[in-house]
């Protein structure tokens, strides 16, 4: 038993594991918070606008996968510079192709807030932001996987976990409504690629 603790294999798995666990129950503290402090209707067009959030986010898992498996293959050999092309290169595909998807989120917000009885248009709106800056997460996270940096990867699981719970909860707390609390998850986002 002492082997497989002291080998790396077991180590990542585990910082992961432990880091992922905390994660989940600081983003379901979350939920706890936001539930408690806030206003029913408010809390309750909130939780319909992050559902939206998981149509946004369709491609990332194939994303990190893809940016996970191209970094694992060049990263460790002495072609660093063709992987840091690769990154680059996929980072300007994701605002090449989000932008203007964003802009099209943004465009049908006259159409669909009314038709999803959304609380509001810029509530809608700062779901599509959430979305395209979420689309930065699966790279960075396949970056990070694919060159075996288990530790900035748990880092950069548990930062956006750190950071919605405390914005979260400070918004509730001076009354800030769905535009707001959106807006705190949209910086946790952030934080979580910065971190990474």
């Amino acid at each position: 038993m002492k082997r497989l603790f002291a080998s790396s294999f077991a180590r990542d798995a585990a910082l992961l594991v432990v880091c992922n666990g905390v994660a989940g129950l600081l983003f379901m503290a979350v939920h706890a918070v936001a539930g408690r402090m806030m206003r029913g209707e408010d809390y309750s067009a909130l939780f319909a606008l992050l559902g939206l959030t998981w149509i946004t986010l369709v491609p990332s898992s194939a994303l990190q996968i893809a940016v996970a498996r191209y970094a694992a293959e060049y990263c460790h050999t002495s072609e660093t510079d063709l992987w840091t092309r690769l990154f680059r290169s996929v980072i300007r595909l994701v605002t090449r192709w989000g932008l203007p998807l964003l802009v099209l989120w943004c465009a049908a917000a006259p159409w669909v807030v009314p038709a999803l009885n959304a609380v509001s248009a810029p509530a809608y709106m700062l779901v599509g932001v959430i979305g395209f800056i979420s689309l930065y997460s699966p790279v960075v996270n396949g970056a990070l996987q694919g060159a075996r940096r288990f530790g900035w990867m748990a880092a950069a699981g548990m930062a956006p976990a750190v950071i919605r719970i405390l914005l979260v909860a400070a918004i509730c707390a001076i009354g800030g409504r769905v535009s707001a609390v959106l807006g705190g998850f949209a910086v946790s986002v952030v934080a979580g690629i910065v971190a990474g």
